[in-house]
């Protein structure tokens, strides 16, 4: 499974992004290089493998789980109810682009599994979302 194939999902699928999309190793790197938003960063969270089925030679079932890691303007509603706005259009444009799709050598769709506020600043507001699909390992 290819982290390349999520990333160019989310840049085709989600205009608000505007191609601001890239990998990152952990969620401090991401936090630390969000000076344009919205962006999105998406992060291999792991994975787990069950028993090899084959007699002979090597094929197991692994569940993967990848991250996206959002930041956004921290603007709030025009009418002061202290939401940001951009933050409900980026994460709906997320939600749809990843929920259902099977991403290049998966053999599920993609699940939505939770997602997390992870904070906020005067000028940032940060979301954390949890995605899994599965596919076989070969050898």
């Amino acid at each position: 499974m290819l982290i390349s194939n999520w990333i160019e999902r989310l840049k085709a699928t989600c205009p608000s992004l505007g191609n601001h999309v890239a990998g990152s190793v952990s969620l401090a790197v991401a936090q630390s290089e969000s000076f344009r938003k919205p962006c999105a960063w998406v992060i291999y969270q792991g994975e787990s493998a069950e028993v090899n089925f084959l007699m002979s030679g090597s094929m197991q079932k692994i569940t993967a789980q990848v991250g996206v890691y959002l930041a956004v303007k921290n603007n709030t509603h025009p009418i002061g109810t202290g939401y940001t706005t951009e933050f409900e259009t980026v994460h709906a444009e997320i939600l749809s682009a990843l929920s259902g799709w099977t991403p290049t050598g998966c053999i599920t769709p993609v699940d939505y599994v939770s997602g997390k506020h992870q904070g906020f600043d005067n000028m940032t507001l940060y979301w954390y979302g949890v995605f899994e699909t599965t596919y076989y390992l070969e050898s």
